[in-house]
Parts: C-alpha cells; structure tokens; sequence
C-alpha cells in the first residue's frame, strides 16, 4: 500500500515508453520533420520574396503552394497514425467511465481502487483555467497516472531529443 504510488509511476514509465516507440516507429517522425522543414522552408521564401516585391518569384512560389495542402495532409496522416494503438492502450490503463457505451475501470483503477495523493500542484483542468496550478490537490490512481505520463512523455521526449541531436553532432565533421 505504502509504495503504491511508485507502482503507478512506473506503469506510466511503461506506457510512455510503449507509446513513445509506438509514435515513434509509426509516425516515421523523420518524414513530418522533413515536411515541417519544407514548409518552413516555402513560409520563408514568400516572406522574403514579399519584403522585396520579386513578382516572377511570388508567382513560382504560389506555383509551389499547390503542394501545401498535400504536404499538411501527409504530416496530419503521419501524426494520426500512432493514435489509433496509443488511445485505446491510454482507455485500457485508465478505463472509460462510460465513454462509447463502455463502462471499464482500467488497470489502473482496478489494481489501486482505493489510491489516493495528495501533490503540491494542480493540474486538474479547473485549477487550471483559474491559474491555480501551485496549490495543492488530491489526485486518485487515475489522477495520478496522467500526471505521471506528462512527467515520463516530456522526460522521455527530451532525452532522445538530446540524444540524436548529439549522435547528429558526432556525425558532423567539425571544420
């Protein structure tokens, strides 16, 4: 009972990791850093060739603009994707409360029904919307669990981030 609550911080551990690799392996994040770069790319090019009113430019990039909406499609499909494993495991670990017709407690819930902690922030969403964010608030395993996954997906997220961009810096050649 005493420990129950580092339980449930590694069962986010888990689910962060599993959902991490699962984005990961199914978002092909490469190819929606590749699109975001070009259209960045496109963005900057019409702002510059706006600045210095180049028409024949503005007319080749509004040429190029056709491409727009395919290149935001492909990137919304490659961020989609991932979603269709990762929220039906998010509803597994912590149940649906009658969402769809579908009454289930979660894994979370049903092996710590009766957890309860109380943390130095709020981050229910009416704490939230009133910025009462530094006070404290009870949270139930379910609770609990969310708050966690936020900590494990930004440290996660971070981690890797910094790793490949150092594996990146490495492969550079320094001049």
């Amino acid at each position: 009972m005493a420990l129950d609550w580092l339980a449930i911080f590694f069962l986010a551990l888990i689910f962060s990791l599993a959902s991490f690799e699962i984005n990961r392996k199914v978002g092909n994040r490469k190819r929606v850093k590749e699109i975001q770069k070009q259209m960045n790319e496109m963005q900057k090019e019409l702002q510059e060739a706006t600045k210095k009113k180049d028409e024949a430019l503005l007319k080749r990039l509004e040429a190029k603009q056709t491409e727009l909406p395919k290149l935001m499609m492909e990137m919304f499909s490659l961020q989609f994707r991932p979603l269709v494993v990762v929220i039906p495991l998010f509803f597994l670990f912590i149940g649906t409360n009658g969402f769809l017709g579908i009454d289930f407690n979660g894994i979370v819930r049903i092996l710590y029904p009766n957890f309860s902690i109380t943390l130095p922030f709020g981050l229910h969403l009416n704490e939230v919307f009133s910025l009462r964010i530094l006070s404290h608030s009870t949270y139930g395993a379910r609770g609990f669990f969310i708050v966690c996954l936020m900590f494990w997906g930004a440290t996660i997220e971070l981690l890797y981030t910094n790793l490949v961009e150092k594996k990146r810096a490495r492969k550079v050649p320094s001049e």
